[in-house]
């Protein structure tokens, strides 16, 4: 320590003594970290400024990740204000967004189909406006179906999507052969126990297990 140190005549850089490191509580840099002094390393807590930015501080620039609030708008921070762009899910409700609930003026698109919109999917009730089984506004066939045939025009709709060859509402039976594309059919959901593609012995079509390495171990073990 100097002389001038002992006697108090210290050379102060702020809150420290350039010459014997002396400390004092005064003139503290809080420039780089509001929290935390560059030169002597002292900590206070809660001296951000959160306000402007929620994930950057205002007055020394630090930074934090995730603590925007987006829940009552996907583009606007509910503590800072702060907005983005293109975060809103019109998807379901063109309407309103799934995420956040915000609703906008939007109209939902019924004009290819008037009981469901084109562009988000949502459904509506008896806004078709028949002539025999025919939409007379959109176009749309609506059929009333009784065991796959229309009781008002008698065309006839069978269900070929669970089985190529047996309709899964009436049953009805036809001689039709499966497109195999290894294991399992393109057009329905039939899969055969035949020509599967394994990988990590899971096939990659079906997601049935390969059983021939395991009953391969019990063989090696016998």
């Amino acid at each position: 320590m100097t002389f001038k140190c002992k006697i108090g005549l210290h050379s102060w850089n702020g809150c420290k003594c350039s010459e014997c490191g002396k400390k004092r509580d005064e003139h503290h840099d809080w420039s780089l970290d509001c929290d935390k002094c560059s030169i002597c390393g002292r900590r206070r807590d809660d001296f951000h400024y959160w306000y402007d930015d929620c994930n950057k501080c205002s007055k020394c620039n630090k930074t934090r990740e995730n603590h925007h609030n987006w829940t009552k708008d996907c583009e606007i921070c509910s503590r800072c204000g702060k907005s983005r762009e293109n975060e809103h899910d019109w998807t379901k409700d063109c309407m309103k967004c799934s995420k956040c609930g915000k609703s906008r003026d939007a109209k939902h698109d019924w004009s290819k189909d008037c009981e469901k919109c084109s562009n988000c999917n949502i459904t509506r009730k008896n806004f078709h406006k028949l002539n025999g089984c025919e939409c007379s506004k959109c176009g749309s066939e609506i059929h009333d179906l009784k065991d796959c045939k229309c009781v008002r025009c008698g065309k006839v709709q069978h269900n070929w999507s669970e089985n190529c060859g047996k309709c899964s509402i009436c049953g009805i039976i036809r001689t039709h052969d499966h497109a195999w594309d290894g294991c399992k059919c393109t057009f329905c959901t039939t899969v055969r126990d035949a020509d599967h593609v394994f990988k990590d012995e899971i096939c990659v079509k079906c997601g049935q297990v390969d059983s021939f390495p395991h009953l391969l171990s019990v063989l090696k073990s016998i």
